[in-house]
C-alpha cells in the first residue's frame, strides 16, 4: 500500500468545492464574487430602487396591521358596549331572564403573523332554585340542529338528504298545465279531466301515485299521464314544439287571388 493511497484515504470528504458567484436575493440575480463587484452592484440603480420598494412593502403591511388591529378593537368595544346596555335595559325592566355576558374575547395569532380576535362562549350557571335542562343526546341535537336550519332556509334549494321535503298535494279534475306527449316527448297545453287511484300504490304525504287522463287543449286527444308528466309552469322552450309561423289574412287573401290570376291567364 503506498503513501499517496493513504493520503486519499486520509483527506477523503474534507475537500468542499467553493462557489465562485454571489447571488443577490433582492435583484434575483448572479455575479462575480469579488468583494468590488458586490460592492458595485448594492450600489447600482437597480438594488437601491429595489431595497425601497422593500422597505415601502414592509412598512405599508405594518401600518395595514395597525389599522386592522384598531378597527377590530374599536369593533369589539362597541359589542361590547353594546351588549352591556341591552342587559342593563333588560335588568331595569325586571326581565327574570336576563343574566350577565359570561364570554370573554380571546385573541389568537395566526400562521400568517395577524391576530384574529373570537368570543368564548362560558354557558351560565343555573340560577338557584331554578330547574336544570336534561342534557340532549347527539341525535336529539343534530335533529334540533337541523330543524333550526330548515327553518331558517325554507326557501333555498339543497340536495342534502337531511333537509325535510315539502309535502306533495295531488291534482284535481280541471286543473290545466303542461302534458307531456309520449311520442315526441314534447310538452303541450292540456287539462285534467279524470284522476285515476293506483290500487297497488296508496297516495303518501310525499309521493303520488295517481294517474291523470288528461285532454290535450289544442289537439283534442287523451292520454295517461304520470305526475312526473303533467306540470302547472310552463316549461322551458326547448321542452315545448315549435310553433308554426303565423301568417297574416289580407297576405294570404292576396297571394290567392294572385295564384288565381295566374292560373287563369295560363
Amino acid at each position: 500500500m503506498s503513501y499517496g493511497f493513504v493520503l486519499r484515504d486520509q483527506y477523503k470528504g474534507r475537500w468542499k468545492p467553493v462557489e465562485t458567484r454571489h447571488y443577490c436575493k433582492l435583484c434575483n440575480c448572479w455575479m462575480s464574487k469579488a468583494p468590488s463587484q458586490i460592492r458595485k452592484h448594492e450600489q447600482g440603480e437597480q438594488h437601491q430602487r429595489k431595497k425601497k420598494e422593500m422597505f415601502f412593502n414592509i412598512r405599508k403591511d405594518r401600518m395595514a396591521k395597525e389599522k386592522a388591529e384598531k378597527t377590530l378593537s374599536k369593533e369589539l368595544a362597541a359589542i361590547e358596549k353594546a351588549a352591556q346596555a341591552a342587559y342593563g335595559l333588560d335588568q331595569a325592566a325586571g326581565n327574570p331572564s336576563a343574566r350577565p355576558d359570561t364570554s370573554r374575547m380571546v385573541t389568537s395569532l395566526n400562521s400568517d403573523g395577524t391576530k384574529r380576535a373570537y368570543r368564548e362562549y362560558r354557558p351560565p350557571e343555573p340560577e338557584e332554585g331554578g330547574e336544570e335542562q336534561e342534557a340532549l343526546t347527539p341525535q336529539e341535537s343534530a335533529q334540533k340542529l337541523i330543524a333550526f336550519y330548515n327553518q331558517k332556509f325554507r326557501n333555498a334549494t339543497s340536495s342534502s338528504s337531511d333537509q325535510i321535503p315539502e309535502p306533495i298535494k295531488a291534482f284535481t279534475t280541471g286543473t290545466q298545465g303542461w302534458g307531456r306527449y309520449s311520442e315526441d316527448k314534447k310538452y303541450y297545453r292540456a287539462v285534467i279531466i279524470k284522476v285515476k287511484p293506483d290500487p297497488e300504490k296508496k297516495n303518501t304525504e310525499y309521493e303520488d301515485n295517481n294517474k291523470y287522463t288528461v285532454r290535450y287543449s289544442d289537439y283534442g286527444n287523451e292520454e295517461d299521464l304520470r305526475r312526473e308528466d303533467f306540470t302547472t309552469e310552463e316549461p322551458a322552450l326547448w321542452m315545448k314544439p315549435p310553433e308554426p309561423a303565423k301568417v297574416d289574412p289580407e297576405e294570404a287573401a292576396k297571394a290567392a287571388e294572385a295564384a288565381a290570376a295566374a292560373a287563369a291567364a295560363a
